[in-house]
C-alpha cells in the first residue's frame, strides 16, 4: 500500500491500528516541517527556543496529538498547530523563558476559557511594539481595550517623532486632542499582560509629553 499518498487521517486510524510503517510516513511527513509548524503556530514563541528543546516540544506535543486527535473536529494538522502553540507557551514558562523578555499577550476569554492567539516579544526601549500589539489584536478581532479612532494612528505618528500640532494636522483634530489620543494609547498599553502577570517592564517613553 502506498502510504505517502494517504491523508493524515487515515495514518492516525492506521497508527492506532499499531501499524508500524503509517506510523512513519506520518511521523516523516511531519517532523521534516516540524520547525516551520513551530513558527506558524507562533513565529514570536518559537524563536525563544534553541533547536533542541524545540524539537522536544515538537516531538511530545505531536505524539500527544495522536492520542488525543478526534475525528470530525477538523484537521489533524490544525489541531497540531493549536497544540503546538499552548505547548510552547507551557515549556517557556517551565525554563523561565519569559523572565528575561517582556511579553505581550493577545488572550481572550470566550466561555471563560483563555486561548493564547500569540505572544509577541516586547523590546524595553520600542514602544512601537505595543501599537503592534494592538494593530495585530484588531486584525485578530480579539481587541479587550476599546480605543476611540485614531489612537493608533495617533500613537505611530508621535513615536515617529511628531509633535501634537503636527498629529493634530494629520488627523484633523486640536493638539489637545492630539494628546489626548496618545495618552489613552499609553493608558491601554500599561494593561496588557502574559500568564496572568501585568508587565514587568514597560517601553521608556523617550518624546515629550508636553504640547509646544
Amino acid at each position: 500500500m502506498n502510504y505517502d499518498a494517504c491523508s493524515d487521517e487515515s495514518l492516525i486510524l492506521l497508527t492506532r491500528s499499531q501499524n508500524a510503517d503509517a506510523f512513519y510516513i506520518l511521523t516523516k511527513r511531519y517532523f521534516q516541517v516540524r520547525v516551520l509548524l513551530c513558527r506558524f503556530a507562533s513565529a514570536a514563541l518559537a524563536s525563544y527556543f534553541d533547536p533542541w528543546d524545540l524539537n522536544h516540544v515538537f516531538y511530545v506535543t505531536f505524539n500527544d496529538c495522536l492520542n488525543d486527535f478526534k475525528f470530525g473536529s477538523g484537521s489533524f494538522k490544525s489541531y497540531l498547530i493549536r497544540s503546538l502553540r499552548h505547548a510552547m507557551i507551557r515549556e517557556a514558562k517551565k525554563l523561565h523563558l519569559f523572565d528575561h523578555v517582556p511579553t505581550l499577550s493577545l488572550d481572550y476569554a470566550p466561555n471563560g476559557q483563555d486561548t493564547l492567539h500569540d505572544v509577541i516579544g516586547s523590546s524595553g526601549d520600542d514602544p512601537r511594539r505595543y501599537v503592534d500589539y494592538f494593530e495585530e489584536a484588531e486584525r485578530l478581532g480579539v481587541l479587550k481595550e476599546k480605543l476611540e479612532p485614531d489612537v493608533l494612528k495617533a500613537a505611530r505618528l508621535r513615536l515617529d517623532g511628531m509633535t501634537f500640532p503636527a498629529i493634530a494636522e494629520v488627523l484633523g483634530v486640536s493638539p489637545k486632542k492630539a494628546q489626548r489620543l496618545y495618552a489613552a494609547f499609553k493608558e491601554a498599553a500599561q494593561k496588557i499582560v502574559v500568564g496572568g502577570n501585568p508587565v514587568d517592564a514597560l517601553p521608556r517613553w523617550t518624546n515629550e509629553e508636553v504640547v509646544s
